[in-house]
């Protein structure tokens, strides 16, 4: 973990050094202007390739000066979001709360500086707010405390000027769950718009927030009953999974899959099924197992019995 806020000082003051404009860079090292911006606003963790490709024009070891701003002792933080992560992947809401204080105490040590814990303000906002609309269901106050937790680090953020900011990922996944809740403060088209933009931003190595993003547009489009639509993100979502070795989402997405091609009258429906139970009974997801049956024969009347020998 670093500090990317003083990183993208750094390489902005370096640029500017060198009386380079964005746009020159980006044509001497082939990396878009759109990273050179998350970059310089430390809205990105570059990878070592990108920082090969712009050391030699800005003429300095971009790798090596990212070490001088990596972070020591942030274990607990790294510890408590994995342990958060993990609940909310396998729709355990209730433990979240716990969580949550686990991560608010961390607010109070002395270790971590104002850019440390300026992430963990925004991540403790995020998680109270899906524990808002997933417990309490109030969804207004899940939107406000989403906002709030924009505005820590964009203060100027507005839902009417969303696309006008550079944003990290931490961000977008904030955005991300803005989108989800407009499917009940708003409408799901616009959820959808936000979940695009979203797609169009997200860093290429964050894999896992763009399957998410991915899913969530397939269930937006499910919301809508377009599910030719629908079935083009969960394959889409798939394909990303299994290309990356990376199973987040990997069994809801076959779920949606399913559904999808059941309305579509395709016969792999039932394989996908078969699919989706397996990977809940490998990942040990009885919850999510048991809402997905329930919710297959109540609301989508597909029998079931095959899968509940």
């Amino acid at each position: 973990m670093y500090n990317l806020d003083l990183f993208g000082k750094e390489v902005r003051k370096i640029r500017r050094q060198r009386g380079y404009t964005q746009k020159y860079v980006c044509s001497a090292s082939n990396i878009s202007i759109d990273t050179i911006r998350k970059i310089e606003n430390g809205k990105v963790t570059p990878n070592q390739i990108t920082l090969e490709l712009l050391s030699p024009v800005l003429k300095v070891d971009l790798n090596e000066l990212l070490l001088k701003y990596r972070f020591k002792n942030y274990g607990d933080f790294i510890k408590i979001k994995s342990k958060i992560e993990t609940h909310l992947e396998n729709g355990e809401f209730e433990q979240l709360e716990f969580d949550l204080k686990v991560a608010k105490k961390l607010l109070h040590q002395e270790k971590y500086n104002a850019y440390v814990k300026n992430l963990l303000r925004q991540y403790c906002l995020l998680i109270k707010s899906i524990i808002v609309k997933t417990e309490i269901k109030n969804y207004s106050k899940a939107l406000d405390l989403l906002i709030r937790a924009l505005k820590i680090t964009t203060p100027n953020f507005d839902l009417s000027n969303y696309d006008d900011f550079v944003y990290s990922n931490l961000e977008i996944r904030i955005l991300m769950n803005i989108a989800i809740l407009f499917n009940k403060l708003r409408t799901v088209n616009e959820g959808i718009e936000i979940l695009k933009f979203c797609l169009s931003i997200i860093d290429s190595d964050d894999v896992k927030l763009k399957i998410k993003i991915l899913y969530n547009l397939a269930y937006n489009y499910y919301r809508l009953d377009l599910h030719k639509e629908c079935l083009h993100y969960c394959n889409v979502g798939i394909s990303t999974c299994v290309k990356n070795n990376v199973l987040t989402c990997l069994s809801l997405l076959y779920a949606r899959k399913s559904i999808s091609e059941y309305y579509l009258n395709h016969d792999t429906y039932k394989d996908s099924i078969s699919k989706t139970i397996i990977l809940f009974d490998i990942y040990k997801q009885e919850k999510l197992k048991h809402i997905f049956l329930q919710s297959c024969r109540d609301i989508h009347n597909i029998d079931i019995s095959e899968w509940m020998m």
